[in-house]
């Protein structure tokens, strides 16, 4: 039996992109990762999720990777972070099922409202779905948490290195309204929509001046 776990990151982080991720394994794959102590990446180091993410990349994975430009026009659209997940993560599968078959999938519930099944259907996926809340005790929802996190983790590194400036995790830390600051010194709205979730209360509340 194979079952594909989703998961996603840089949901609540105000900086960097929203990442999806799906990794599809058997019973021998799900032993051999619980045997490493693969757990959800929010209780791994960045070092350890690192290292995790390279022994997952080894089984059928996919990857949908949002940046925070195309992020923030799809939200002027359809205005709910939760239709954008769900159209990721149907996209991560999608590209799954392309590559290996899938008995069942796993997915660590975002939402009550059901978008990521309409999203399928407008797919023409059909295909045994469980839902569950804090669905990284799972093995394969966990490894998609790990791969989607060193997705993101590695994105907030590309891009912190161009700018000169560290992106900060999160969105509650005093450093994230001052590194969003220094970027609408560097050029507004403009700069800083490619970098950082404009949707979040931050953006009208910033010591700089509400952007929006």
């Amino acid at each position: 039996m194979i079952i594909a776990g989703l998961d996603e990151s840089g949901k609540g982080d105000y900086f960097g992109p929203l990442v999806a991720a799906a990794v599809a394994l058997d019973g021998q794959a799900i032993a051999y990762l619980d045997s490493l102590g693969l757990k959800d990446s929010k209780r791994h180091t960045p070092g350890r999720i690192k290292e995790l993410a390279g022994v997952i990349r080894k089984y059928p994975h996919s990857t949908v990777l949002i940046s925070p430009k195309k992020y923030n026009q799809l939200y002027s659209r359809f205005r709910n972070m939760n239709l954008i997940l769900a159209w990721a993560h149907a996209q991560a599968l999608e590209n799954l099922l392309g590559k290996t078959g899938i008995d069942l999938a796993i997915l660590d519930r975002f939402s009550r409202a059901g978008e990521f099944e309409r999203a399928l259907r407008k797919k023409g996926i059909k295909l045994e779905i469980m839902e569950e809340e804090k669905g990284e005790k799972y093995i394969p929802v966990a490894a998609a948490s790990v791969l989607a996190r060193a997705s993101f983790v590695a994105w907030m590194g590309r891009e912190s290195e161009k700018l000169g400036i560290d992106l900060p995790l999160g969105s509650s830390s005093p450093k994230v309204k001052e590194v969003a600051c220094a970027l609408v010194e560097k050029g507004g709205e403009d700069v800083l929509s490619r970098y950082a979730k404009l949707h979040f209360k931050i953006t009208v509340s910033l010591p700089c001046g509400p952007v929006l």
